[in-house]
């Protein structure tokens, strides 16, 4: 029996990136409002796990569907979140640009913070997106404890989140194709092994 021919096997390696393009598309154009930028992830991360445990590629109908399941629940919470992530932002570039002394032991204590701001949602969002019913509270606190009991994934997504952000300043054309959807595949996989410890 013959095996697969090469175009079927480039076709078959072509459908993660393009699954992942896709996903993109649709986070992109929820988070174009800025304050749904939380809801939006919950949303891509709802899309990519159901393709990634179901084998369902409908990345697109799949990623409103859980806006609609989710958006109202994330909404208030991302707002408030993504000011203080803002806070924390602002506050480094202003140490950043004072004179050395007092103002590089604050800059370090915010970087401190921002870290663990990310590390925390890095576990969250993946856990919204996969169990949509949780409650905001429950999915705090498991994303917590995740985030300290499982601390070489959590320092790996940061380390991975930093350098991708770093890189697409330079390269900011592929933030709409591919920027989020890796973030989150990336979160999905360190979810998956932390749920089967």
């Amino acid at each position: 029996m013959k095996g697969e021919r090469w175009e079927t096997r480039v076709l078959g390696w072509l459908e993660h990136p393009v699954n992942l393009v896709l996903a993109n598309l649709v986070w992109f154009v929820l988070v174009l409002p800025v304050v749904t930028w939380f809801a939006a992830a919950v949303a891509l991360a709802h899309s990519v796990d159901a393709w990634f445990r179901h084998g369902d590629d409908r990345m697109v109908r799949n990623a409103l569907a859980g806006w609609r399941l989710t958006w109202r629940r994330t909404l208030p919470f991302g707002v408030v979140s993504g000011a203080v992530g803002a806070v924390l932002a602002v506050n480094a570039l202003f140490l950043s640009t004072r004179p050395a002394g007092v103002a590089t032991v604050l800059l370090g204590g915010t970087g401190g913070l921002g870290l663990l701001w990310l590390g925390l949602h890095l576990w969250l969002v993946p856990l919204l997106g996969r169990h949509p019913d949780l409650s905001l509270r429950a999915a705090l606190a498991m994303a917590a404890n995740a985030a300290i009991r499982f601390a070489p994934l959590t320092l790996l997504m940061v380390v991975f989140t930093v350098l991708l952000a770093a890189v697409l300043v330079a390269f900011w054309t592929f933030v709409p194709f591919l920027s989020a959807a890796l973030v989150v595949a990336l979160a999905l996989r360190a979810l998956d092994r932390a749920e089967r410890a």
